[in-house]
């Protein structure tokens, strides 16, 4: 406004000034700005990034439509409301709140008998756009319309279900008495008897409940008499005289407190005992559906798993997930930041693997207490890429061609010296491939370029597309690229069994690109496409020793039994490794930082395990078994996490049935205040590549899941993993990939996991 005196810094502080939001409080910006509180709202507001820049005034200038700024301000208080609703029930926001209700800022009841107690805004569903906000007295317990329409319009969603009930569990102290004052009824100054009998009942039940809590009240004893309106004799009901003896009086027929003994005894304890029945089932869905919070340990809830553990145990898992909320620790992301800004990718049989080992190990042991890091050797292949290139013939370009970029796949050998010129034929399966057969495949190169649908189902292309086209006679295959992008240059390379032919990958727009030139061709005259590809990919068999890292907290009682936590420390020469696998290594260094630093060290040792050569041939998992083999039956539990670590959900676990229930049980108790407490079959997704031959030899084991971070899928969903392998062996799996405060989540709800096993 042109007025200085309305004018504000801060959009937050703007909005809550309005007149009408007064019922709202101002929410912290670190709590805005921190991503796990806003985890599925992008999919409730329309314009969502636009309307987070706005709240967090981070919108930027570039010129907008009115129209598209009107929606976009509409959006930003939208999101404001549910963020606020997520918001006023952290310790902050409830005693935000609980001022507010102090100072009567949300009204006060009308009702005469509340004597004006103040009340606070409550929703009828946590659903948008279901219910205009309410409010709630908590001395008649009862809710009312606000008085104004100003603030009748509030979504009641933005304030939530159980705001006045969390306010008094957290200050109990302060909750005001329920009123026991009520209006009666009466004509003449006498108490209309339908209404009378349930009063009087009522008030019967109240003083037997205080007779038996020792209350003394200052009611009247003795007999009450009530009076109707006047009625004749004939118009009574005959039900009547069994419980009220009649006299009459003035024209009126007085009714006295005077029940036959036999009758309402048994009516009376029919009446407390189904009142008590639904009280009881009242409190059951009021515990299990009302007072249950999910970010909350109530040990009212606890199993029998649960109840049966160490309290001290339980005193330092509390700790350790506490340690999730810690926004400071930001350790595990600045690690690996530092790490992969100096030395780069971690391609197996690189120095750059054998310099970031050691900076691993050298980290751990000087600034990590309780942490003892070595490496154990590890014979390995080396690949390396070379130079390479692909031109795809185009006689309409100035150039005469086209430059497509490429990546050769892992393990592929080499075209000749002076490259492979030939046409390309595309598929779309090994079906079609091996219909086309010799007599169209022989002397071309195969394009396999499929409809990506997961990536279980089209990674045998890349696995096993060299060799099959070999058996026809191609001379090489270039493969569309695995991933759930459709369009732009994303180029994801990857690990191919060896085959006779080289093999390469190109962005799913390239692969589309020839095969509609192909299809041209086959319905005209026009050439068909054609492509030299040069690739000088050299593979040197065990060339060198490398390493595994290994980082053990030793156990306080039973040191030779072993938790295992785990990534894999390799990646391709693309990249710098950030996500696949950079991340998971780090989450489990992190969690056993945390264990090592809980004051309380668990039973069994927990070994962090950062495997070489995952990508390829997991001769780091062989390796180890092989080392290890002897004491493989010490190895109590195995975690490895590979599929990128983003907001925590929980793992995957191959075990007894037992050890699932049990970790079930822990899951639903405790590590749920992360949103990390589920727990999933291998059906769904396995446990992990390199911990595979632990599981195959009677080793318990798990993998850790996340949620995708884009659309809230959780593992076995639609599109779980479509945002991990967005970004998987490309040139973006970088630092920007990694949340910092997920990670450290994450690494929490690991040090939890990985606590209560090793500390069974």
């Amino acid at each position: 406004t042109d007025s200085e005196s309305d004018y504000y810094k801060y959009w937050i502080d703007w909005f809550v000034s309005l007149e009408g939001n007064e019922y709202f409080c101002a929410v912290d910006e670190e709590y805005v700005t921190d991503r796990f509180n806003l985890t599925n709202l992008n999919t409730e507001v329309l314009h969502y990034q636009k309307a987070l820049e706005l709240i967090t005034d981070n919108l930027s200038n570039k010129p907008m439509t009115n129209e598209l700024r009107e929606q976009v301000e509409k959006s930003a208080m939208h999101l404001y409301g549910l963020v606020h609703a997520r918001y006023i029930m952290t310790a902050r926001g409830l005693s935000k709140m609980y001022e507010k209700y102090k100072h009567g800022e949300f009204g006060l009841c009308p009702r005469y008998h509340c004597s004006q107690h103040p009340l606070i805004p409550v929703g009828l569903s946590d659903v948008a756009f279901k219910e205009k906000v309410k409010l709630y007295c908590p001395r008649c317990e009862d809710i009312y319309c606000p008085k104004s329409r100003k603030h009748a319009r509030l979504d009641g969603a933005y304030f939530g279900t159980g705001l006045p009930h969390m306010i008094f569990l957290n200050y109990s102290a302060n909750r005001p008495a329920p009123s026991e004052q009520r209006y009666v009824p009466r004509i003449f100054g006498f108490k209309i008897h339908e209404v009378a009998e349930l009063h009087r009942w009522q008030d019967e039940q109240r003083e037997e409940q205080k007779k038996r809590l020792g209350i003394t009240s200052s009611a009247h004893q003795g007999h009450a008499t009530y009076l109707t309106a006047e009625v004749s004799s004939k118009d009574a009901k005959p039900d009547m005289d069994d419980y009220y003896p009649q006299t009459e009086s003035k024209g009126y027929t007085l009714l006295q407190l005077q029940r036959r003994p036999d009758v309402m005894t048994v009516r009376t304890r029919m009446i407390v005992f189904l009142a008590g029945m639904m009280l009881m089932a009242g409190a059951v869905v009021y515990i299990r559906f009302v007072m249950y919070d999910p970010r909350v340990i109530d040990p009212s809830t606890f199993s029998a798993t649960t109840l049966g553990t160490s309290p001290d145990t339980l005193e330092t898992v509390d700790k350790l997930l506490r340690a999730g909320f810690d926004q400071n620790n930001t350790v595990a992301w600045d690690r690996l930041a530092e790490m992969t800004d100096m030395y780069g990718h971690r391609m197996t049989g690189s120095q750059a693997y054998d310099h970031s080992a050691e900076w691993v190990v050298k980290t751990a042991n000087s600034q990590d207490a309780n942490l003892t890091a070595y490496t154990e050797p590890v014979w390995v292949n080396q690949w390396t890429r070379g130079s390479e290139s692909l031109r795809l013939f185009a006689p309409t370009r100035d150039t005469g061609f086209i430059q497509i970029p490429l990546l050769g796949l892992g393990n592929s050998v080499a075209t000749p010296r002076d490259g492979i010129d030939a046409n390309v034929v595309p598929v779309h399966s090994f079906d079609e491939l091996h219909e086309l057969g010799h007599a169209r495949i022989a002397g071309n190169v195969v394009l396999y370029n499929f409809h990506y649908s997961t990536y279980d189902a089209v990674v045998r292309f890349r696995t096993r597309g060299a060799v099959e086209a070999a058996k026809h006679g191609a001379l090489a295959v270039l493969v569309r690229s695995i991933t759930p992008d459709s369009e732009f240059h994303s180029i994801h390379t990857g690990s191919s069994t060896r085959a006779s032919i080289p093999a390469a990958a190109i962005s799913p727009a390239d692969a589309n690109m020839i095969e509609r030139m192909h299809k041209r061709a086959q319905a005209s005259d026009q050439l068909p496409p054609r492509v030299k590809l040069v690739m000088n990919a050299r593979l040197t068999e065990s060339a060198k020793q490398s390493a595994n890292v290994i980082i053990d907290v030793r156990g306080s009682t039973a040191p030779e039994e072993i938790v295992l936590l785990s990534g894999h420390f390799d990646s391709w020469d693309i990249g710098v490794g950030a996500m696949d696998d950079g991340a998971g290594a780090f989450l489990a260094w992190e969690a056993a930082r945390l264990i090592a630093l809980s004051g309380r060290l668990p039973r069994r040792t927990i070994r962090v395990v950062m495997w070489n050569n995952e990508e390829t041939l997991q001769r780091g998992a062989k390796a180890y078994f092989k080392q290890h083999e002897h004491e493989i039956r010490n190895h109590k539990f195995a975690i490895e996490s590979d599929i990128g670590v983003f907001e925590p959900w929980g793992l995957t676990v191959k075990a007894d049935p037992i050890m699932v229930t049990n970790l079930k049980n822990y899951g639903a108790d405790l590590i749920k205040i992360l949103g990390a407490g589920n727990i999933t079959s291998p059906e769904v997704e396995g446990p992990g590549q390199d911990i595979a031959v632990l599981c195959e030899n009677g080793v318990p084991c798990a993998g850790f899941l996340s949620v995708n971070p884009e659309n809230g899928a959780v593992p076995g969903g639609p599109h779980w993993e479509d945002h991990y392998f967005r970004y998987h062996h490309t040139n973006n799996d970088r630092m920007e990939v990694i949340d910092k405060h997920q990670l450290r989540r994450s690494a929490a709800a690991l040090a939890a996991w990985a606590y209560l096993i090793a500390d069974l």
